[in-house]
């Protein structure tokens, strides 16, 4: 029994040598807890996917997308978000109200209006109860930085970037580049169809509407689709309709 006891004891000896070498859990409460929970209200639905995508690639959760007013508000009552990303203007009304009275709704929501434009006062936005301010040409990793600096508390605006795109007269010019399929292309790229279903809306090939939207981007100067539909969300080049001839309807989003 003395033997056995003898080896009892040694082997709590080195259960506790083994504890006390062991590194300490330092996680602290912030490092293990669920991702925000983002709810993005977007009509541009190629803008939306993209956001979606690189929020969820950081490890971000989103509780879904919305496109309209009515939709956004049901999302936002079923979910209930952390974060909710707005666009300012949507198709069955004012996202700016829309955003006022979730916040008014769910006070423990934070509400990040982003808009094509960049000339919506800051300083209005934050007195009314905003946590922040994105422009649709922000580049994706700063929405991700944005979203995870809201988790500390701060404010979020959209960057001081140089931007790419041209402005005043120039804006005309390379605009009046495009010919009329390409603007085709780039209206359709706004709600969010691929290059398939853009194919069979114009009634070409699959293979043509890569070579339309390369030219696209050459033409306005961006390095990707995304860039491409925040330019002509920016610029008032999204109507499908005003564009259409004799051939096949095209098809809109809802």
């Amino acid at each position: 029994m003395g033997q056995v006891t003898f080896h009892s004891e040694r082997m709590l000896k080195a259960d506790r040598a083994r504890i006390r070498l062991e590194p300490a859990d330092t996680r602290t409460l912030q490092d293990v807890r669920t991702p925000t929970r983002v709810a993005i209200i977007d009509d541009h639905t190629l803008f939306a996917l993209a956001i979606n995508c690189v929020l969820a690639d950081a490890g971000i959760g989103v509780v879904g997308c919305a496109g309209t007013v009515s939709g956004g508000m049901k999302l936002v009552a079923e979910t209930i978000p952390d974060v909710v990303l707005a666009d300012y203007c949507l198709p069955d009304g004012d996202g700016l109200s829309m955003s006022k009275a979730i916040m008014k709704a769910y006070p423990s929501i934070r509400v990040v209006l982003v808009s094509a434009s960049d000339d919506i006062g800051h300083r209005d936005l934050l007195a009314a109860g905003f946590s922040g301010y994105l422009t649709k040409n922000t580049p994706l990793p700063r929405f991700v930085e944005a979203i995870k600096e809201m988790g500390t508390g701060r404010v979020v605006r959209a960057p001081r970037i140089k931007s790419r795109m041209p402005r005043g007269d120039d804006i005309d010019l390379i605009v009046s580049q495009l010919t009329r399929r390409e603007r085709q292309v780039l209206a359709l790229l706004t709600k969010g169809q691929r290059g398939p279903q853009i194919a069979t809306n114009l009634d070409i090939s699959p293979n043509t509407v890569r070579s339309y939207v390369q030219n696209i981007l050459t033409k306005l100067q961006v390095g990707s689709r995304l860039e491409a539909v925040a330019f002509a969300v920016r610029h008032g080049l999204t109507d499908v309709d005003s564009l259409q001839g004799s051939g096949p309807v095209l098809a809109t989003r809802s």
